[in-house]
Formats: structure tokens, sequence, C-alpha cells
């Protein structure tokens, strides 16, 4: 995380250019150097370390047998329904007393979201929603949108070298959802 800070801050220093100039430029003026750097970091967060793990299923499912002209969007989000990025939001804090599940939580009471639990019953979480929608989502769904077409267009025959159910899965702790711990998959003629 703090290699993240750096880059963020790095990139956000006078007379750089780039993604980062380019959001200084956008944001509101009086914007915090602080809320540039978190905003930094949540498009850095989800352009790796959440896409990375999600990519991986997407490709799972892909070559599984995902390749029935579903499309590409359609595809990734199924895949983040089924397998979100991260499994629990970040920590938030009731603003005011509420009650949840029947349970009555003080002000400033810890509240963590399962999300991987909400997309099962139903809801979409897997980025979260309303102000705390997650500022790299937009730009996690290009890249697996992106990897899905290319992967259709230039390894049509490709497929999984076991049958999906096989897939092992490891669940880090942490922010991060689950990985499958391997992808044997065959690009070609097999």
């Amino acid at each position: 995380m703090a290699t993240y800070a750096e880059l963020a801050a790095a990139a956000l220093g006078e007379g750089r250019t780039g993604l980062a100039a380019e959001l200084r430029g956008r944001v509101p003026a009086g914007t915090s150097t602080e809320t540039l750097h978190y905003l930094m970091f949540t498009l850095l967060f989800a352009g790796q370390l959440t896409t990375e793990a999600t990519a991986g299923f997407v490709l799972a499912h892909l070559l599984g047998g995902a390749r029935d002209g579903t499309p590409a969007e359609d595809l990734v989000h199924d895949v983040l329904h089924r397998h979100p990025p991260a499994p629990l939001s970040l920590w938030r804090f009731a603003t005011e007393e509420i009650v949840l599940g029947g349970v009555t939580l003080p002000a400033g009471s810890p509240v963590l979201v399962d999300i991987e639990g909400a997309n099962a019953a139903g809801a979409d979480l897997s980025f979260g929603a309303g102000p705390h929608y997650c500022t790299g989502a937009h730009l996690a769904r290009l890249e697996l949108r992106v990897l899905v077409e290319v992967l259709r267009e230039d390894f049509p025959d490709a497929r999984l070298d076991v049958p999906f159910a096989d897939l092992r899965q490891a669940r880090p702790a942490g922010l991060t959802g689950a990985r499958l711990t391997a992808r044997p998959a065959c690009l070609g003629a097999c």
C-alpha cells in the first residue's frame, strides 16, 4: 500500500503529465492533495490488485465454455457478480444511530459490508454503490472487456485443459477476493 501511495504522490508532482495530471485538472478547485492521492490510489488499486484477481476468473469462464457469443460486457458483469474483486467493503462508520438486521448500532459504529454475500442474494455491489462506488470501476470493466475481446479474436481455439470445476481457489487475507491458483489452458489446437 505504501508503494501505491508513493506512486500516486510521484504522478501528481508538479510539472508531471499523464493520467494523474489530467485527473488533477478535472477535479473541483480546492480538492485537497490528500484527496487527489486517494483518487490516484483507487485508480491504481482498481487497475491492478482487484482487476488481476477477476481477470483470472474471466479467463477461466471464457476458456471453460463461455465462448458462446455472450457479449464481453455481459460476461464481465456475470463474473464480477459471482467473483467480486473484494469480498468485503472498506470499513465505514455509522454517522448516526441506525438499525441493521434488527440490531441497533450507535453513531460511530464500524460497518463492514459483505459484498460477496450481498451479490449472492441478488444485489450488485461488486464495485460498491452511491457515494462509495469505486472510482476505478470503469477502468476495471474496460480492462476485463478488452481481455475477453482480445482472447476471442487472437486465440479463438483456446480452452481450459481441465474442467472448470477442478480449478482451485485461494482466499488470501485482506481486501482482495479469491484467486485461482492456476489456469491450465491451451491457446491453440491441443
